[in-house]
């Protein structure tokens, strides 16, 4: 049987725009940059890996209500963008 983990992360997959995944993680109070500053004074944007890690493991720690409605949006973001 197929988890709302599995399904989400085929979810993930089928996005188009970076909005959309920026928007996922934004919601799932995932850093997008790092702690520290660069030689300029801006904040570095961390790895797409560790962001996605990061993505995945909040999801899984999410309550099974929070999740569903997470899996609910993005799949109607991917249908009306696509």
């Amino acid at each position: 049987m197929e988890t709302l983990n599995d399904k989400f992360m085929r979810e993930i997959a089928k996005i188009k725009e970076p909005e959309v995944f920026l928007g996922v993680a934004r919601v799932l109070k995932v850093k997008l940059v790092e702690d520290k500053k660069d030689e300029e004074g801006k904040f570095a944007a961390r790895d797409f890996t560790e962001i996605f890690s990061d993505v995945m493991k909040n999801f899984d720690c999410a309550p099974r209500k929070r999740k569903k409605e997470l899996f609910n949006i993005l799949r109607e973001a991917n249908q009306t963008k696509g």
